[in-house]
């Protein structure tokens, strides 16, 4: 594991306050940065990724009392940051994940937003793939039931 220098992680929690300050709630920032590790790997993150990620918050009764389009803006800006800086975004967005990692429902529901994250553009890539091992390990479940 590579260890980052203390300005790229400086940068990278500056870039999350105005994400911590909008959505407080650590399971919905859990779930917006496993979607974004998974809708980044290929250095963008198409429309069809960002309208998958409205539909997930939207069925999930936890974010009905949330302003959906701050929560969107929220999303669309951190999936921008990791594209910007993959190393220093990736890593915060795997800490936020790794907050929910003592509460087995939560992080049920984060590697589900993985999975439809993957399957949000239509396509299967082996890059989306192992973010979606890397949501996992960050919260110690396998995921696809193996």
């Amino acid at each position: 594991m590579t260890t980052l220098p203390p300005e790229v992680i400086a940068d990278a929690r500056a870039a999350w306050a105005a994400y911590d300050a909008a959505i407080t709630e650590p399971h919905v920032q859990a779930i917006a940065g496993a979607f974004a590790l998974v809708a980044t790997v290929d250095a963008d993150v198409a429309e069809d990724e960002v309208r998958r990620f409205a539909q997930v918050v939207s069925l999930q009764p936890d974010f009905a009392r949330l302003d959906r389009l701050e929560l969107m803006r929220t999303f669309r800006k951190l999936a921008e940051d990791v594209v910007r800086d993959p190393v220093a975004g990736r890593a915060i967005a795997l800490e936020k994940v790794r907050a929910v990692a003592s509460d087995p429902a939560r992080a049920e529901l984060v590697v589900r937003a993985a999975q439809i994250a993957i399957v949000a553009d239509g396509k299967l890539h082996e890059a989306e793939e192992r973010a979606l091992e890397e949501v996992c390990a960050a919260l110690g479940v396998s995921h696809w039931g193996r």
